[in-house]
Order: C-alpha cells, then structure tokens, then sequence
C-alpha cells in the first residue's frame, strides 16, 4: 500500500499453517521481492536459510534483535540492553547451534562496551570473543561476523587483520551495512561507503550522524545540521546524534543552543554530561570548575575544555600522550577547529607531519 493514500499496490493469499512460518516468511519475502524488482541481500538470507530448529528459537533471536536496536537507535536504557541479552540467550538455550543468535549477542556487547558509562567492559570483552569464536565455528562467512572480528582486531591494535576481515565481509555481501560503515569509519573516510549504507538501511539513525561527521571534518559546515536533523526525525533525541552534535556546536561555539539541551535533560551520556557541564563552565569563566578532575575525559574532551580557555600549552601536552599510529588521529588534527589556536606551533606541526606519514602509508595500504 502507497502510505500517503493508503492504495492498495499488491496483495495475495497464503494458504500455510503458522507452524509452518518458516515458509509463509519466505514465500512473502519472494513474491514481494519479485514485485519491487529487487532481491534479497545476502544477509537478509540468512535470516531466511540459517535456521534454528524449532520456530521459539527464532522467535526469541527476532526480539533479541527489536531490543537491541531500540538499545542501541533510541533509548541507551540498560533495561533494554538485559532484556535483548535475555531474548538471545533463550534463542542459544533451544538451539544451541544457532549461529545469527551468538552474532547478534556478541553485537550487543559490542555496542554496550562502547558507552561510556558501562560496566564490566573487561568481562563484556571475554563474552564477546567467546561467542564470536564460536559463530565462527559455526558459520564463517557470515557478513556482520567477519565485521565484529575485524572491528575487534582493530581495537587490539592489528590492523592489518582487521582490513583483512572487513574486506572479506564486503565480498561475502557487498551489502553488508556493517561492513560498509567499517570501511567508512576506520579506514578510507570516503562518503560512497556511507551513502551506500544509508541507501541498504536508511532508518538507521546513526548513518546519518556519521555523514554529519564527515561533513564537519571536511568543514562544510552547512551541511550538518542537515543531517542530524535526519537521525532526530528517526529517533528523537538520539543520544549519539546528541553526543556529536554537540561536539559540532562547541566548534561553531552555539554556547545558548547547548545550555538549551543541557536544561531540557535530554538523553545524554552520563560521562558526557559531565563534559558538557564542563564545556559550560569554561565558557562562563568559571576555570576552577572546567578543570577539575579534568584527566577523569577523554583526551579529545580535554582538548575541547583546554581551547576554549585558550590553554595551548595543556592542548599540545595532551595530544603527545595520544598514539600517533591512532590511524583515523590525521583526519581530527587536519580538520578539527578547536585546534586552530595552535596550527602554527612548531610542535602541533610536527605531530601533524608524523601524522600525515602515517597516513599516506595507510590510504596506500587500505585505499581502493
């Protein structure tokens, strides 16, 4: 049916038991494939060919699956999250060889290590490799798997693994979402990779907070707000879409806008609100309080409070701790203009010029 008039465009009967869903599913799937002249991604297949062996068992993986991305796109509410792992732990329980269920596990715990205020990241870590390894096992040439383990590898510093493991991802299924946004965000920041995400998935929110992104560190900055504004039509008051576009509104100093979502409460970070509060002391000249228990931020944060107060000297102190071989570090000194103050320091210079190398060799390395 047209949504606008509510036409109806297709329709057909199906004569299947409901024991038999499996193929109710398919047979829908098919036919309505056929009528919007399209076909079904690889992943999309999966859901369909990689089955458990009872219909509980993939019913309780599909509300793992709804948990997570309401966790992940909307809320961030830690309610959400157990009620997710719970849904895909039962899935496991029935079928112990249920390979999507140890994936979309394994993805939860992923995302959930990834928020700042999260607890038990170190045993969250043990759980995620446990359960990747053992899809792994099952099935190896699942898209989203091969992604996990490379976004996993890259955070243990191998690299080279990881392109290795998201390039074998994009093969298995060009349209892998996940893998797609992988190649985006850590090794060619070229906007094809998120546009083809947001044309394979466009509600997913934080698509177009990453496009935002590259906007802003290309500086053009008309087209950002643009953006986020896309990911709060989705979900309003998306906290990732929140959390960046207040780092963009600390840059183009709109003080007023961000002191409007800090009083609103909206869903933010709980360390992150920390930072704001910080950001608004510093811009009210309160220096006492910006800077308390500052080394408690990232060091990205510290560098936004430090500008602000126009302390060059702590800015270039804290981006010496920073790993230069950081490879997406080149495109935050290159493009950030909270580091405008400092370009001329022969010092900031010379990080960049480590930098730089670093990152010539990569685009060589990882490049098309």
């Amino acid at each position: 049916m047209y949504a606008e008039n509510m036409a109806q465009i297709w329709s057909k009967p199906y004569d299947i038991d409901r024991a038999y869903f499996w193929e109710l599913q398919d047979s829908v799937a098919q036919d309505v494939a056929k009528i919007l002249d399209t076909k079904l991604t690889f992943s999309e297949q999966l859901i369909t060919s990689k089955r458990p062996d009872n219909n509980e068992a993939y019913e309780y993986y599909m509300q793992g699956e709804y948990m997570k991305k309401k966790y992940v796109y909307a809320t961030e509410n830690v309610d959400d999250f157990y009620n997710s792992e719970q849904m895909y732990k039962e899935a496991i329980k029935l079928d112990t060889n249920y390979t999507l269920a140890y994936v979309g596990l394994s993805d939860l715990y992923q995302n959930y290590i990834c928020y700042p205020n999260s607890e038990e990241k170190s045993a969250y870590n043990l759980q995620i490799d446990k359960y990747i390894e053992i899809a792994f096992q099952l099935d190896p040439n699942i898209a989203e798997l091969n992604t996990l383990r490379g976004i996993r590898l890259l955070n243990k510093g191998d690299i080279d693994g990881a392109f290795d493991l998201i390039k074998r991802a994009v093969e298995v299924d060009p349209k892998c979402v996940s893998a797609n946004v992988a190649l985006f965000e850590f090794f060619r920041f070229d906007l094809k990779y998120i546009n083809k995400a947001i044309e394979l998935d466009p509600l997913d929110p934080t698509l177009y907070v990453r496009r935002a992104e590259y906007y802003y560190m290309n500086g053009q900055f008309e087209k950002v707000d643009h953006e986020f504004q896309k990911a709060f039509n989705i979900t309003p008051g998306h906290s990732y879409a929140l959390l960046l576009r207040l780092y963009y509104l600390i840059a183009i100093e709109e003080y007023d806008e961000i002191r409007r979502i800090y009083t609103n409460k909206m869903n933010l970070y709980a360390n992150f609100s920390d930072f704001v509060k910080k950001v608004l002391y510093a811009v009210n000249g309160d220096n006492k309080k910006a800077l308390e228990n500052i080394t408690d931020l990232d060091w990205y944060q510290q560098v936004y409070i430090y500008s602000i107060l126009g302390m060059d000297e702590e800015i270039i102190n804290v981006l010496n701790k920073v790993p230069i071989e950081n490879y997406p570090y080149y495109r935050y000194l290159k493009s950030n203009p909270m580091l405008d103050n400092i370009r001329t320091d022969t010092r900031f210079q010379n990080i960049m010029a480590q930098s730089k190398e670093i990152n010539e060799k990569n685009i060589k390395k990882y490049g098309d």
